[in-house]
């Protein structure tokens, strides 16, 4: 087995990870889960947490996005129940 250069002794069979899996690119799941809920969903968790959401359909710039990243984050951060409606 061949090196894959991410270290080492780290081999294409890391773990039984095949070498496919290994070359695809990586998501980074917590930008899906809290940049894709409903804009419904946020203004209303933002709102029970006594702040406004910003349209998360709105953004041009990656800095306007990431103001809907935070407001999702927060509004899903105040309760354990907020993080869970939004992937139950």
């Amino acid at each position: 087995m061949g090196e894959s250069g991410g270290g080492s002794g780290d081999s294409t069979a890391v773990r039984g990870v095949i070498p496919e899996v290994r070359l695809l690119p990586k998501g980074e799941l917590h930008l899906h889960l809290l940049a894709a809920m409903r804009p419904a969903t946020l203004a209303e968790l933002a709102s029970d947490a006594g702040r406004e959401a910003p349209d998360p359909r709105g953004f041009r710039t990656f800095d306007e996005f990431q103001e809907v990243y935070a407001a999702a984050f927060e509004a899903t951060s105040e309760k354990p129940a907020n993080l869970s409606r939004v992937v139950g």
